[in-house]
């Protein structure tokens, strides 16, 4: 029974035996163990999802191998409790099944005993054998029907379960909003970083609100772009599946009034896993779209400005497609400062002006990733 959750096992186990290292589990058992604790979170309905959620924070954390951030996540969520009572739960859920088994096992070696004591002349033996196998075989291919239904029918049940709800992660997907929030937190430790360095002493530019504003334009420009790049793209995917030769050559086609309500989970599902592959074209359409601001501000001739801005257009597209979309919010400058943003050179109560957004799972949704800003 452990086999479906080795890695898991293993990886939660040498976390509370203060095991952090590589050299006690790897990377790939970490992804290993997310994969599993998918496949029983989706086996299991009456696991709540922020328990899910919690999970794979905690999991991730252990990818990132920082012992103080995982004690003090695993005390303030109660891991440990809730990982014992998920296991729990599944075993439980299994045993029926075993069971069954075992009681299929032992009725057919029951009925092959009877057989034999009714027919005990050899010339039945092959007879009996024969009958068995074909049963054996019959039983066997009714388990893998039954698993294939099984399969599919978590499938439907998983998408229309996080149809619109963040609230349930697909452990799969490398681009999920917690990994987002941790490449948007790289973007600015790294990225943004060197950008800003290049302006500071390269360029000569002494005023750190004024870089700072240049950096955050940037930002905003691309996040704004990518939005309104998303619904054209659903849109595109929308026309495509209602109008597969073009609209223009079907003007008489009588299509469904509610059709756009039908197609809107599909669209969704359509766009957030193959829109990783749009991210090329999406930076090369930004920069056309904005090459006038970018060849006037001289942005172009610096390989680290332009690395930081294609990385922006990068993280803002996978934003939007996210169902909803993500959102990033930039707080007004002379409001009071609160527990969703970090200060950056210095402390007060009230912000001067923003230096980094804060990022939200949607609209008016949880905190994902806490802004930066300078008081007054």
């Amino acid at each position: 029974m452990e086999d479906k959750y080795r890695h898991l096992k293993k990886v939660v186990d040498c976390i509370e035996n203060r095991s952090y290292y590589a050299s006690d589990f790897s990377d790939s058992d970490v992804e290993y163990a997310k994969r599993e604790l998918a496949a029983i979170c989706h086996s299991l309905s009456s696991i709540p999802a922020y328990i899910q959620v919690d999970l794979l924070k905690f999991l991730d954390l252990a990818e990132s191998r920082k012992p103080q951030e995982l004690i003090r996540f695993k005390k303030q969520h109660e891991i440990m409790p809730r990982y014992l009572t998920v296991l729990s739960e599944f075993e439980k859920s299994l045993e029926p099944r075993v069971k069954t088994s075992d009681e299929r096992v032992h009725s057919s070696q029951k009925g092959s005993a009877k057989s034999s004591e009714a027919r005990p002349n050899p010339e039945y033996k092959g007879s009996a054998k024969s009958t068995a196998s074909k049963t054996s075989n019959e039983m066997a291919r009714k388990d893998i029907e039954i698993n294939e239904l099984k399969n599919r029918l978590s499938k439907v049940a998983g998408e229309k379960l996080r149809d619109n709800n963040p609230s349930i992660a697909d452990l799969s997907d490398i681009n999920r909003p917690t990994k987002l929030a941790e490449y948007f937190k790289e973007l600015y430790d790294n990225e943004w970083t060197s950008a800003y360095d290049v302006l500071h002493k390269k360029w000569q530019l002494r005023n750190e609100e004024d870089i700072v504003k240049k950096l955050g334009k940037m930002l905003k420009m691309a996040y704004e772009f990518c939005l309104e790049e998303a619904r054209k793209h659903r849109e595109k995917i929308r026309e495509t599946l209602v109008y597969p030769v073009g609209i223009h050559l079907t003007l008489n086609a009588s299509v469904e009034p509610n059709v756009e309500e039908k197609l809107r989970p599909k669209i969704r599902q359509i766009q957030r896993e193959t829109g990783v592959y749009a991210i090329p074209a999406i930076q090369e359409m930004f920069q056309q779209d904005h090459e006038r601001e970018i060849k006037m501000n001289d942005w172009d001739e610096s390989p680290e400005i332009m690395t930081y801005i294609k990385n922006c257009v990068r993280i803002c597209w996978l934003f939007a497609i996210q169902d909803p979309p993500m959102q990033l919010w930039w707080p007004k400058e002379q409001s009071k400062i609160d527990e969703h943003v970090n200060e950056f050179t210095k402390r007060g109560t009230t912000i001067s002006y923003v230096v980094w957004p804060t990022l939200y799972l949607h609209r008016n949704g949880p905190l994902m990733s806490k802004g930066v800003v300078q008081p007054v």
